[in-house]
């Protein structure tokens, strides 16, 4: 049963990140940037002991060192202790990409939350007309809020 008034269980601040593109075909034309820094806000919904929604949105450099942005819904299921597998769908932008320049992006995530930080990889599906390459990010999370329910 959802709460009348919804709360965010945790918010923390992600730190963007690594990528990894693959297959590995580094033509002069080809040759992908693999460091993305960026920052970004994650809202989470719900209890470690179970699963939960996650909100997040950012901005970072993308693999054409254009700026990127992402906004997504998402969610996390508890496998063992605090690691976790799930999907964030969302919104994605950036002057990389031309027709369309903002697409939906289905987004596979795994995770495992070790005091107040949680390690992410997310994989990126290549997408034929406009991503020619798959694609693994990975980027971290500094919780700096929890409320009293995601403890339990």
């Amino acid at each position: 049963m959802l709460p009348s008034h919804p709360q965010a269980n945790e918010l923390g601040v992600n730190l963007y990140g690594l990528s990894y593109h693959f297959p590995k075909t580094y033509h002069s034309s080809d040759y992908l940037n693999e460091f993305n820094p960026g920052i970004g806000l994650r809202a989470t919904f719900g209890t470690r002991k179970s699963g939960h929604f996650i909100i997040e949105g950012e901005t970072f450099e993308d693999s054409m060192e254009n700026q990127a942005k992402y906004f997504s819904l998402g969610y996390l299921v508890r496998i063992v202790y605090l690691f976790r597998i799930g999907i964030n769908a969302g919104i994605y932008s950036s002057e990389t990409f031309q027709n369309p320049s903002t697409f939906f992006v289905p987004v596979p995530i795994v995770s495992y939350t070790f005091g107040p930080f949680t390690a992410n990889t997310v994989y990126y599906p290549k997408y034929s007309d406009f991503v020619p390459y798959h694609i693994l990010g990975f980027y971290a999370t500094v919780r700096i809020f929890e409320g009293v329910a995601a403890k339990k």
